[in-house]
This record gives structure tokens, sequence and C-alpha cells, in this order.
């Protein structure tokens, strides 16, 4: 169950990737670039691919165009926070979604990360 959460300039996000009952994985599904912190859940593509998509020319996510096609297959989701902390959310086929929240989750855990957040936890919490 992937449960990445934003509170407070803390983006924070479990680690184990699922591929069945048996098959598990261990890899960090946070990361940084030029200052924006970014999150993925969910049928996401191998980390280059993934960073490749999100960064090729970006200088800020809410001004780009995702190529759409390149993974509408895939179901997946990026959580993505500016330095100044606004929060976005970038779905697979491309759609850009500001978040006009002090906290945000996405993944099968979201809604605990929310309700926990909603009662004063935090990101990490």
């Amino acid at each position: 169950m992937t449960a990445i959460a934003y509170r407070n300039g803390v983006l924070a996000g479990d680690t184990m990737t699922a591929y069945d009952d048996h098959h598990k994985t261990f890899h960090g599904k946070v990361f940084k670039h030029k200052g924006w912190l970014y999150g993925a859940s969910g049928d996401c593509p191998e980390a280059d691919d993934l960073k490749a998509w999100l960064f090729d020319g970006l200088k800020d996510p809410r001004k780009v165009r995702f190529n759409r096609a390149m993974f509408a297959n895939r179901d997946f989701n990026v959580l993505a926070v500016s330095p100044a902390g606004e929060i976005c959310l970038i779905r697979h086929v491309g759609d850009l979604e500001i978040v006009p929240s002090e906290f945000f989750a996405i993944g099968a855990g979201k809604q605990f990360c929310c309700g926990a957040m909603a009662y004063g936890a935090s990101a990490e919490e």
C-alpha cells in the first residue's frame, strides 16, 4: 500500500513496491529536483523514465505539457510540491491540478494519511 504524504515542507513516502503476493522490492518513491519535491504512486514507470517524462526541459511543471501518450497504458500519480509549498497533482495522462490545501496525500493509503494530518500528524507520521 503506497502512501505519499506532504505537509509543512516535508514529502514522505513508503519504499515497498509489490508486483504480486510474492515479489516485493524496496526503493525510494520520493525525490527532489531543482527545489521541487516529487512522490509517485501506482503503476509507475522505472525511475529514469519517470524522471525523463517529468524533467525533459522542465523548469516549472505547472507550465509544461506532458507527453500524454508516453504512459497512457499506466495508471499512476505524481505529487509535486513547489519550493514555495504549492501542491500539484500530476496524473499519468499529463493532467496537472493545483491542490489548494496545506497537506495532501496520494496512493492507496491517502485516506489514512489525510485523516491523520487533519488531526495534526506530520507527513512522516
